[in-house]
């Protein structure tokens, strides 16, 4: 063998440890880097988990505070119907004992007058009642709508449209009957024919208000079970979330594992390159 070929066996045969040591370093210093991005995305996974939880507490709270608004509301709306339906029968009543008098006084008639303002008051606030409790259903429902659109296969409550549209039916059957008493008021006609059309516009509104009573109660167990759905949603997305971050978490510390064993490979390698040398 020529000393040339000689020098170049050499040659080769150093640089193989030389490669070997480069190469195990990297592998090292890959596995160093995908084990610190691997604590950084599980670290990064349950802060995000805490984080969604936060979120999760307060839609809960956001949720129940408005179905607990939109039950107080619904009971506080038909106890003040129940009685606005009871001055409807007082009213028909003073109306008929009127109609049945020949010749009523005018201040009688004026007192009519008084009742049916009065009537119309309380159902200003009735519907001012009614209204907060539709907001509230509706806000509860749509704020669990709107994050439920994130988590395939998470079914959110429908809401009480049906229900609340039943009741608006009855409201505006109400607002027709209550409105027509005042014509009658307003004829300028004197005695029982406007004592008259009072008492049965007035008996119609002590029915329409009851029914409307009765429908306004009907709505609490219908809350109830938007409520529950609400709930059970909002439990469904809390479980996606957990499920979703423990299998994050299984992956990258499967992934953060074969980082330490290309490191430990790594370091292996350099090692037996180093007594090579």
């Amino acid at each position: 063998m020529t000393d040339s070929a000689m020098t170049s066996e050499a040659t080769a045969t150093s640089d193989a440890p030389k490669r070997s040591t480069r190469l195990a370093t990297a592998a090292q210093i890959a596995g160093i880097v995908g084990v610190v991005v691997c604590v950084a995305i599980i670290l990064g996974t349950w802060y995000g988990r805490g984080a969604l939880g936060g979120a999760g507490d307060n839609l809960a709270s956001t949720v129940d505070n408005a179905f607990d608004r939109a039950t107080s509301a619904t009971t506080q709306v038909a106890q003040r119907l129940d009685s606005a339906a009871a001055d409807a029968g007082a009213l028909a009543a003073s109306a008929a004992e009127l109609a049945a008098n020949p010749a009523p006084p005018p201040e009688a008639l004026a007192g009519l007058t008084e009742k049916v303002g009065r009537l119309a008051d309380t159902y200003r606030s009735i519907r001012t009642g009614y209204a907060d409790l539709r907001e509230n259903v509706t806000a509860g429902v749509t704020a669990i709508q709107q994050v439920s659109r994130f988590f395939p296969g998470v079914q959110a409550p429908e809401g009480a449209g049906d229900r609340l549209q039943a009741v608006d039916a009855k409201l505006q059957s109400i607002d027709d009957t209550l409105t027509g008493i005042f014509p009658s008021l307003e004829t300028g006609q004197r005695g029982t024919p406007v004592a008259s059309a009072v008492a049965d516009r007035a008996t119609s509104l002590q029915a329409a208000l009851t029914d409307a009573s009765t429908a306004v109660s009907g709505l609490t167990t219908r809350i109830d079970d938007i409520h529950t759905q609400a709930t059970n949603t909002r439990n469904a997305i809390a479980t996606l979330i957990t499920i979703a971050a423990g299998a994050i978490t299984v992956l990258f510390v499967w992934v953060l594992l074969l980082n330490i064993a290309l490191w430990a490979l790594g370091r292996q390698s350099k090692r037996q390159a180093s007594r090579e040398l």
